[in-house]
């Protein structure tokens, strides 16, 4: 993810345990070669191909890629326990601070 350093820690706490999940400008990615200049989420498949790929990071995309995610991976549920859904949780969100 390009600018979406508050977001992280949640994408973390559901997902973590199956996917690599990076602040992607603090590891050197570059956003223009992504597709995402102005910031964004990106998925790249152990494959190397982009498997999502959207932005702005906001509570859409982040749902969005919830959304992708859950398709075809079990989240950690204990991270689920007394959530809203996904939708809900990422609308609702508010910056850590």
């Amino acid at each position: 993810m390009f600018g979406a350093a508050r977001h992280l820690d949640r994408v973390r706490a559901r997902w973590g345990k199956l996917v690599s999940i990076v602040d992607a400008s603090e590891a050197g990615f570059d956003a223009a070669e992504t597709g995402v200049p102005d910031g964004g989420a990106v998925l790249v498949r152990p494959d190397g191909f982009i498997g999502f790929r959207a932005a702005p990071v906001d509570s859409e995309t982040m749902a969005a890629l919830d959304a992708h995610l859950a398709s075809y991976l079990i989240p950690d549920i204990d991270a689920r326990r007394g959530r809203r859904t996904s939708e809900q949780e990422w609308t609702n969100a508010t910056p850590s601070t």
